[in-house]
């Protein structure tokens, strides 16, 4: 499974990257494996797994981790935002 992230500028993406990078190094035996690419704004996380639970399992932890990431750049980078608009969170949802 490919799940691909548009998110507002390269300088996000390659945050968010950086913060999912370590997640992915798994040793031997995990029933799931991600691995995460960045191509300019645009965050694609592969997803492989031996069975449907794991694949949702993987899919949801990821989805999470870069729910909290956009979370966190909001609290701790304003300058992001713009006028009343939240353009991070505007693209997934709150």
């Amino acid at each position: 499974m490919t799940i691909e992230i548009d998110l507002p500028s390269s300088r996000i993406a390659n945050t968010i990257y950086a913060s999912l990078l370590p997640e992915t190094r798994q040793p031997p035996g995990f029933r799931s494996q991600t691995t995460v690419r960045r191509e300019g704004r645009v965050l694609r996380l592969n997803i492989e797994a031996e069975d449907i639970v794991a694949l949702r399992a993987a899919s949801n932890t990821f989805l999470r981790f870069v729910l909290v990431a956009i979370k966190t750049l909001n609290v701790v980078a304003p300058f992001y935002r713009a006028g009343e608009s939240d353009p991070l969170l505007g693209q997934l949802g709150k």
